[in-house]
Protein backbone atom coordinates (compact mmCIF):
# COMPACT_ATOMS: atom_id res chain seq x y z
CA UNK A 1 0.00 0.00 0.00
CA UNK A 2 1.17 3.70 -0.74
CA UNK A 3 1.83 6.25 1.86
CA UNK A 4 -0.80 8.17 1.84
CA UNK A 5 2.28 11.62 2.40
CA UNK A 6 3.72 10.23 -0.93
CA UNK A 7 0.78 10.05 -2.44
CA UNK A 8 -0.33 14.00 -1.63
CA UNK A 9 3.54 15.07 -2.47
CA UNK A 10 2.99 12.84 -5.83
CA UNK A 11 -0.17 15.60 -5.90
CA UNK A 12 1.84 18.49 -5.66
CA UNK A 13 4.73 17.98 -7.55
CA UNK A 14 2.80 16.68 -10.78
CA UNK A 15 0.93 20.16 -10.08
CA UNK A 16 3.95 22.02 -9.59
CA UNK A 17 5.47 20.78 -12.97
CA UNK A 18 2.90 21.58 -15.16
CA UNK A 19 3.01 25.00 -13.57
CA UNK A 20 6.30 25.02 -14.30
CA UNK A 21 6.08 23.62 -17.67
CA UNK A 22 3.55 26.20 -18.92
CA UNK A 23 5.11 29.23 -17.35
CA UNK A 24 8.24 28.34 -19.07
CA UNK A 25 6.40 28.11 -22.12
CA UNK A 26 5.22 31.62 -22.09
CA UNK A 27 8.87 33.36 -21.67
CA UNK A 28 9.90 35.88 -23.92
CA UNK A 29 13.38 35.72 -25.31
CA UNK A 30 14.42 38.74 -23.45
CA UNK A 31 17.28 38.44 -20.79
CA UNK A 32 15.32 38.96 -18.06
CA UNK A 33 12.93 36.31 -19.07
CA UNK A 34 16.04 34.35 -20.11
CA UNK A 35 17.33 34.23 -16.62
CA UNK A 36 13.79 33.13 -14.59
CA UNK A 37 13.66 30.45 -17.63
CA UNK A 38 16.53 29.30 -16.33
CA UNK A 39 15.99 29.22 -13.11
CA UNK A 40 12.46 27.72 -13.70
CA UNK A 41 13.82 24.97 -15.45
CA UNK A 42 16.26 23.88 -12.51
CA UNK A 43 13.18 23.99 -10.07
CA UNK A 44 11.25 21.79 -13.16
CA UNK A 45 14.34 19.26 -13.52
CA UNK A 46 14.06 19.29 -8.91
CA UNK A 47 10.73 18.38 -9.15
CA UNK A 48 10.85 15.43 -12.23
CA UNK A 49 13.62 13.84 -9.85
CA UNK A 50 11.64 13.78 -6.81
CA UNK A 51 8.89 12.34 -9.18
CA UNK A 52 11.44 9.59 -10.44
CA UNK A 53 12.53 9.16 -6.56
CA UNK A 54 8.88 8.29 -5.99
CA UNK A 55 8.36 6.04 -8.61
CA UNK A 56 11.53 3.86 -7.38
CA UNK A 57 10.70 4.11 -3.97
CA UNK A 58 13.49 6.17 -2.95
CA UNK A 59 11.23 9.35 -2.06
CA UNK A 60 12.57 11.73 1.27
CA UNK A 61 16.00 9.75 1.18
CA UNK A 62 18.76 12.43 1.18
CA UNK A 63 20.78 12.14 -1.97
CA UNK A 64 24.19 13.00 0.18
CA UNK A 65 23.58 10.93 3.54
CA UNK A 66 20.29 8.59 2.19
CA UNK A 67 18.97 10.00 6.02
CA UNK A 68 15.11 10.41 6.10
CA UNK A 69 13.93 13.92 4.53
CA UNK A 70 12.33 15.05 7.55
CA UNK A 71 8.09 15.40 6.96
CA UNK A 72 8.09 19.22 7.69
CA UNK A 73 10.63 19.63 5.06
CA UNK A 74 9.37 17.93 2.38
CA UNK A 75 5.41 19.47 3.29
CA UNK A 76 7.16 22.62 2.76
CA UNK A 77 8.99 21.73 -1.13
CA UNK A 78 8.09 18.33 -2.18
CA UNK A 79 11.21 18.32 -4.69
CA UNK A 80 13.71 18.88 -1.44
CA UNK A 81 16.69 16.85 -2.42
CA UNK A 82 18.91 16.76 0.49
CA UNK A 83 17.76 16.90 4.61
CA UNK A 84 18.15 20.18 6.43
CA UNK A 85 21.98 19.19 7.81
CA UNK A 86 23.06 18.42 4.33
CA UNK A 87 21.54 21.68 2.46
CA UNK A 88 23.14 23.75 5.03
CA UNK A 89 26.31 22.14 4.09
CA UNK A 90 25.69 22.89 0.52
CA UNK A 91 24.96 26.26 0.98
CA UNK A 92 28.25 26.99 2.88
Amino acid sequence: MRDPAFESAKQKLELEKSELVAVIAELTDDLESANIAVSLRENLMDVEGALAKLARGTYSLCERCDRRIATERLDERPSARYCSDCSADTAS
